[in-house]
Parts: structure tokens; sequence; C-alpha cells
């Protein structure tokens, strides 16, 4: 029983950051691709 509790209590923590690290992940990856984006506009300008 307690130690059902405690997986339960690790699996949310973990879901919880992972959802963070995918937001910062995506975050990032948008951030990028703008850049990217940016800069071939400013090569062909």
């Amino acid at each position: 029983m307690i130690y059902q509790f405690i997986n339960r209590e690790i699996n949310e923590k973990t879901i919880v950051i992972w959802d963070i690290l995918h937001k910062k992940l995506e975050l990032i990856y948008i951030i990028t691709n703008n850049i990217h984006n940016f800069i071939k506009v400013q090569i062909w300008a």
C-alpha cells in the first residue's frame, strides 16, 4: 500500500517534469525555427 502510494507520487512528478521539458523543447524549436526563417529573409533581402 505504501509502495503504491510512493510509486504514484513519483509517476505524477515525472509526468509534470516531462510536461515542462516538452513545453520548453517546443518553445526552443519554435524560436530556432523563427531565427532560421529570419536569417533566410535577411540573406535574400
